[in-house]
């Protein structure tokens, strides 16, 4: 059977959304579903949602060691699995990081063990994301070096791949070397097209050949229509 398209996990993401906000409404009697579909731990930290209608499930959401929290739920596909999240802002900024160095998600109960990992920790984080949307900020520029919480963080310097649309960089997350894939071609309102679906294409292939370790996304949101897009 063929792997997933992104427009088919896209299609599964909108439902699921959908699904969310019917069974939080407060006037709903309790129903299972509504456990399954809850975003309470999300309501209760408002202020470290970048949108106060797109929120986390409790279910599959990932809890930073401490008291922290985060926007990002685990995703799967039936194959792989990665995290999906929100772009931090400057109030989770530590959080984010901290969650990706210490391989949070991994230790998800939905998810089987994870064996020990031998050698240098690695992950890949991919952005979707564009900084700015119709000139208005999207994303805050969270690529800074210096240290955030305990975690010191050293930026390196961008690589361009014109197959994949991307800036690609190295950054150092203590002992932990994080690949950041920053891919361009998402435009403000809709999909990719034309040479960006085949960017797009190409870049899921490469993190899928090349992962080690956790694979963090954060995504675009068209705020003229209010839907996602993962």
């Amino acid at each position: 059977m063929a792997p997933p398209t992104i427009y088919d996990i896209w299609t599964i993401l909108e439902d699921r959304e959908q699904q969310r906000l019917f069974h939080s409404q407060p006037s709903r009697y309790p129903d299972p579903a509504d456990a399954f579909y809850s975003v309470t731990k999300s309501k209760k930290h408002r202020a470290g949602n970048r949108y106060s209608n797109i929120l986390a499930y409790d279910r599959t959401a990932i809890h930073p060691e401490g008291d922290l929290y985060l926007n990002a739920n685990i995703v799967t596909d039936g194959r792989q699995w990665w995290v999906a999240s929100q772009a931090p802002t400057p109030a989770t900024f530590p959080a984010f990081f901290q969650a990706i160095y210490d391989q949070t998600a991994s230790r998800h109960p939905l998810l089987r063990p994870a064996r020990a990992g031998q050698g240098k920790k690695k992950a890949i984080l991919v952005q979707l994301t564009g900084w700015e949307e119709k000139g208005q900020p999207k994303a805050d520029r969270y690529l800074l070096p210096g240290l955030h919480g305990q975690l010191d963080v050293q930026v390196g310097e961008p690589v361009r791949r014109e197959e994949l649309l991307s800036e690609v960089r190295t950054v150092m997350l203590g002992d932990m070397e994080l690949t950041h894939y920053h891919f361009e071609a998402w435009p403000d309102f809709g999909v990719p097209s034309g040479e960006g679906v085949e960017a797009l294409r190409q870049l899921v292939l490469e993190v899928d050949r090349v992962r080690e370790g956790e694979v963090w996304v954060h995504w675009c949101v068209s705020t003229r229509s209010g839907r996602r897009y993962p």
